[in-house]
Order: structure tokens, then sequence, then C-alpha cells
């Protein structure tokens, strides 16, 4: 019986890798981490929401258990001060129209009967549309090249704006993760966009002086076959910002885009690639223009990336060099989750209408998980390594560190934890599943619940590295 039950711990330990510990484990990721490199999961950033936040009035933190990780308001100043932005447009973003339950993220859209709001239009002049009110939530972790950044959503069945996005602190610089407006409306007058995923990105300069960039290409408009709208469909979508000039988008696990320098390539809705590169800009100063043709940005075709590089001295990233450093992506960015009604469309009269709004599940951005990866040295993780004591996966850096405890051995109610480094605990049965997850920022794991046995226990610290050690529970 001794025998079965040491091989049965050893069989286990050699898969938990691969057996599910978040609702993303058993989906690889699809980004390339590099040559010599491996993924390391970022546990502070990303969330599978498997706990319940209610909605809120106040600006308030949430999170799994005692873990805050997010704050139901858009991001704050430089200064850690709150930012007042309301939203763009017509949408003013409340904290009440933010929820976790369900195993989901929920963030929705509403309006008041009579309510207004005032924006600039495109022509300088003031436009009044119907207040949209909406949710926005900004990750207390901030993220920076290299790093992968992956969700799975369903995309709202409304001509409002699902998003998600990184924005640095300073509003300069922003890579739109996906920016979906999934339905066509009652009367279809959204039907051009609604089958379109915009991947794009920003550069600005702020007032003053305003300006602001992004691709004007069609292929950022990007389609599927098959796909006659988004909205109302679960997708997985991420970015690789990869460096400070190349950036890859992602949809379901497969690449679509790339931004590399002075090119770009897309996946065309046929499944074929296109190569291409900026047809022309005026100046490629601040006062630059782009060449446009039929309203697009003009670009010329070209055989391969690098031959569209080879021919380009353009750049596809800061064209105008708004930035002023070497028209590149290097600060450091908010993770940001929210609802809009979007100027350009609210002009447009394609808002969602009171009707319209008055279906909660089409203007509910449902978010299933968010994960965020960075890459490491491959040499710095060794194997699981097996023993009559423990089982552990470390980094080689943590294996020089003081020996982690855990106590007592066998346990009967509670565990204790030497180190407050860790705050989150999963523990996992002989079959690989997970029997229990708490947040252990007190240095104590209640295991009151688990039946007598023989347990693994993973611990993670908030920079996303991990530990594994066999516990027993007696009772």
């Amino acid at each position: 019986m001794k025998k079965i039950s040491l091989l049965s711990i050893i069989m286990f330990l050699q898969l938990l890798f691969v057996n599910a510990q978040y609702d993303w484990d058993n989906i690889p990721i699809p980004a390339n981490a590099g040559s010599g490199k491996t993924w390391q999961l970022q546990v502070q950033a990303s969330d599978d929401f498997n706990y319940q936040f209610l909605p809120s009035t106040n600006v308030t933190d949430f999170g799994p258990g005692n873990n805050k990780k997010w704050y139901n308001k858009y991001h704050n100043l430089p200064s850690g001060a709150p930012n007042n932005f309301e939203g763009p447009g017509p949408t003013k973003w409340m904290q009440n129209h933010v929820a976790v339950s369900g195993g989901h993220l929920n963030i929705w859209a509403s309006r008041i009967p009579g309510a207004t709001k005032s924006f600039v239009g495109s022509s300088g002049n003031l436009i009044s549309r119907p207040e949209t009110r909406a949710g926005c939530i900004t990750n207390k972790t901030r993220v920076k090249f290299p790093v992968f950044v992956e969700a799975s959503i369903k995309v709202m069945n409304s001509s409002l704006a699902s998003d998600i996005w990184l924005l640095s602190p300073d509003d300069t610089q922003e890579i739109d993760i996906i920016e979906c407006y999934g339905g066509p409306g009652d009367d279809n007058r959204n039907g051009f966009f609604a089958n379109k995923i915009h991947l794009s990105h920003h550069v600005f300069i702020r007032p003053p002086n305003f300006k602001d960039y992004q691709p004007a290409d069609f292929n950022s408009w990007w389609q599927k076959n098959g796909v006659n709208q988004w909205g109302g469909r679960v997708v997985r979508i991420g970015v690789n910002w990869v460096s400070p000039k190349r950036l890859e988008y992602f949809v379901d696990g497969q690449m679509v885009r790339v931004l590399d320098d002075t090119a770009v390539q897309t996946r065309l809705a046929d499944g074929t690639w296109q190569y291409t590169y900026p047809a022309g800009v005026t100046s490629t100063g601040v006062n630059g223009q782009l060449v446009r043709e039929n309203g697009y940005q003009k670009m010329n075709i070209a055989t391969s990336l690098n031959d569209a590089k080879n021919k380009s001295n353009i750049s596809v990233i800061d064209p105008f060099n708004y930035l002023n450093n070497q028209r590149r992506f290097t600060k450091e960015m908010d993770i940001i989750i929210n609802v809009e009604d979007q100027s350009w469309q609210a002009e447009a009269n394609r808002s969602a209408t009171d009707k319209e709004l008055e279906n909660f599940e089409n203007n509910n951005l449902l978010v299933n998980w968010i994960r965020v990866y960075k890459p490491v040295n491959a040499s710095n993780f060794v194997n699981t390594e097996i023993s009559n004591n423990s089982a552990r996966a470390l980094t080689s850096n943590e294996e020089e560190k003081q020996e982690l405890a855990v106590f007592p051995i066998p346990a009967k109610d509670v565990v204790n934890i030497s180190s407050k480094d860790y705050v989150q605990a999963k523990v996992y049965n002989l079959q690989g599943l997970i029997v229990l997850r708490k947040d252990v920022a007190d240095g104590t794991l209640n295991v009151s619940s688990l039946e007598k046995g023989i347990y693994v226990l993973e611990l993670a610290k908030a920079n996303g590295e991990s530990t594994k050690q066999k516990i027993v529970i007696s009772k």
C-alpha cells in the first residue's frame, strides 16, 4: 500500500504542471518566449475571477481574498492621485457598473433617461448625446516589455466598445489588446464594424498641443472568414509586446498581426498573410500627415515582412515622432478593462439606443480570465524533484534562498508558512484536482475542510514565483 501511494505521488507530481491550477492552464501560450526562454506567469497581474465582488458606489480595490489586484476606476494619475477623466464622448464611467460573479468579471453599460453629456466633435464643435454609464477597472500591477497579455472574453453584442488595453501613466503610450464594436444594432447601423476587431495602438502628444496617431491601414480592422459579428462570441485575444518596436497580436491562439518597426504583416480573412509598409507621409515630423487612399492609410505590398522592412523608412509605431524617443514604446503600462461609448461612434449616431441598452446581456462585457507572462531564462528552472519529505519546483535562484518551512507535518486544522512573501495557496489531491484555494498573506492556511491524506501544496508569490511541497493531513 505504501508503494502504491508513493508511486501515485510521483506520477502526480510529474504531471502537476499540466493539470489545471487556473482556468487557462490547459490552454497553450501561443506566443514565442524567444530562444532559450520560457514563460513565467505574473500572478499579481493575472486573474481568473473565481471569487465574488459586488458592485460598489465607492472606488474599491478588489481581487481574490485579501489579494487586491484591481480598482474599479480609470487609472490614476502618475502621482497616484485619482484621475477625474469620466470617459470618452458620452461615456461616464461608474464604479457600480463592475462586479465579479459566476467565474467572470462583469462590466456593463446603462442609461438614465434624459441624462446627456457634451463633448467636442471631430470638427471642433460641441456635441451633446445621451449619457452612457459604464464600468472601468485598472490593474494595480503595471507591465512592460517583454510581456505577453492574453484574455478570454465574451464580446458584447452592442455597438459600444468592448475594450482591454494598456496605457502608460502619463497617457502618451497605448497598446490596444482588443477594441471591438461587436453588435450591428437593431437597424444594422453598426454592421460595418460588427465583424471586425480593431488591432491598434496610439501615441500621443498631450494638451495643449494635443496630437494622436494610430495605425489607419484597412488591415488594422481585422476580419475572419465565417464571422458576421463578434458580438456574443467568446474570443481569446492577446498581445505579445516583444520589444519597443515590435507588437504581435493573437486571436484564438493564432498570430494575426505583427507591427515591426517600419512594416506590418496581417493574416487576412482567408488565412493568408499580407506584408505591407506605409506608402508615404507628408513629413516624419510632428506636423506630418498620413498619405491616405479611400479613407485609409495607403500601404504598399511586399513579399515578406523583411522585404517590407527593407523597403520602408517610415515607422509604423510612431511615424511623426510624437514620443520623441526614437519612435518606441518604452514605458510601463496599466492594464485597463472597460466599456466605452466612443466619441466618433456617438458623433455618427451609432451609439447603443435606449431600447438596446435595456438588454443587459448584450451590453455586459464578460471576462473569463486575463493572464500575463514574462519570458525568463529557461536555464533558471530545474525539474520537479521528489523526496520523502518534499516535492518542489523552484528556480535556481530560489534554491539558494533560505528554505521555506511549512509546518506542522502532519497537520490537522492549520498549516503555517514561514515566509510572508507568499500570497496565494492551492492544494491538490493526488488526482491533480484543486481542492482548496486561499489567500495566505497572513502566513496561515486553514486546512480543516480537507480529508485525511496526502496532498501537494503550491504557494505563489506576487511576482509569479511559486514552490510546491507535499503535505499530510491527519484527523
